[in-house]
């Protein structure tokens, strides 16, 4: 059995939270666990890492179950209500302006 020793600090809640945080950065699966010998803090946090993995897989699990995939289509289609939405005024501006610059670069020459 392989120890690994997690940090410790010198006041009791510092060093459960430096524990807690070693635990989540060094998360070693249930399945391998018995082969290191851990501080209870540490095999704590990692059973709540556990639980909260298996919450948000069944959590994904269920709003997965409850997606529509929508039917194919083309992508680049635009629904007729909102090709009357007119441009913002600088997208406007700076077209006229590209314009402009090209005439007075046709007249030039």
């Amino acid at each position: 059995m392989r120890r690994i020793d997690p940090p410790v600090g010198s006041d009791h809640s510092v060093a459960e939270a430096k524990l807690r945080r070693w635990a989540r950065e060094n998360y070693i699966p249930e399945s391998e666990r018995h082969r290191f010998s851990l501080h209870p803090v540490v095999l704590d946090e990692m059973r709540r890492l556990d639980e909260e993995r298996r919450l948000n897989s069944a959590a994904h699990d269920f709003l997965a179950s409850r997606i529509v995939p929508l039917v194919p289509g083309p992508v680049s289609q635009i629904h007729p209500a909102h090709l009357l939405i007119s441009q913002p005024a600088s997208i406007v501006e700076q077209a006229r302006l590209e314009s402009q610059t090209k005439q007075q670069a046709e007249i030039d020459e």
